[in-house]
């Protein structure tokens, strides 16, 4: 919750020991995307935050996505909750300078949508770039999972910070893409994933049960 310096949070990353060498296996690190944030910096000479607003969600016209700071209610933003004890209670914010290229960008599950189609077809980056993004080892690519759905397959991410949670991809073949955001859980969120595209493909699915709050 309190604010850190890039050479802060560096110098931490750089104190932990490595838990298995680089190609070995696959592990998801919040650590590496802080990294990639910095080195992006560095090579652009310019701070994250207007590198998205400059190559990203300017050119893609993604106007309610940005990098973000304190929640701002005025501006259509959301708090964040915790189930706790039988209750909804407040989480507590991260300070954005911490997550940084790992989690300090809001968005809206239309703007989710619409940068996947763009990063898919053509529209963000190089065809060769995005053929490595989807070199997939143990399911996992440059930044992107595989999400099966009976038989079709999904890429994109999933992502939780604080009280939210997300989970954004879209299917190669026909072009159907999904984003489900939640600002607070006490239910399954997956059920919610599989009723959403259940209904997309006509199959049979069940309302997810969201009695408890």
């Amino acid at each position: 919750t309190e604010p850190q310096t890039r050479e802060q949070l560096v110098e931490h990353i750089a104190a932990l020991d490595p838990e298995f060498e680089p190609g070995e296996k696959y592990g998801y690190s919040n650590s590496n995307y802080v990294l990639l944030g910095a080195i992006i910096e560095d090579i652009l000479k310019a701070d994250y935050s207007d590198i998205l607003a400059e190559r990203i969600t300017g050119p893609l016209d993604l106007k309610a996505s940005y990098y973000g700071g304190e929640i701002d209610p005025a501006r259509d933003e959301v708090f964040s909750y915790r189930w706790t004890e039988g209750a909804w209670a407040r989480a507590e914010e991260t300070d954005m300078s911490i997550p940084g290229g790992a989690g300090a960008i809001v968005s809206t599950p239309g703007d989710l949508n619409r940068f996947f189609h763009a990063l898919f077809f053509g529209r963000l980056i190089s065809e060769d770039s995005l053929a490595r993004m989807k070199d997939l080892q143990d399911n996992y690519g440059y930044g992107l999972i595989a999400f099966p759905f009976y038989s079709h397959r999904f890429l994109g991410h999933n992502g939780g910070i604080d009280g939210f949670v997300s989970t954004a991809a879209l299917n190669l073949e026909d072009g159907t893409a999904i984003s489900v955001l939640s600002n607070g859980q006490n239910y399954n969120f997956n059920d919610v994933l599989v009723a959403a595209l259940s209904a997309v493909y006509g199959r049979d699915f069940d309302v997810p049960d969201f009695s408890a709050g």
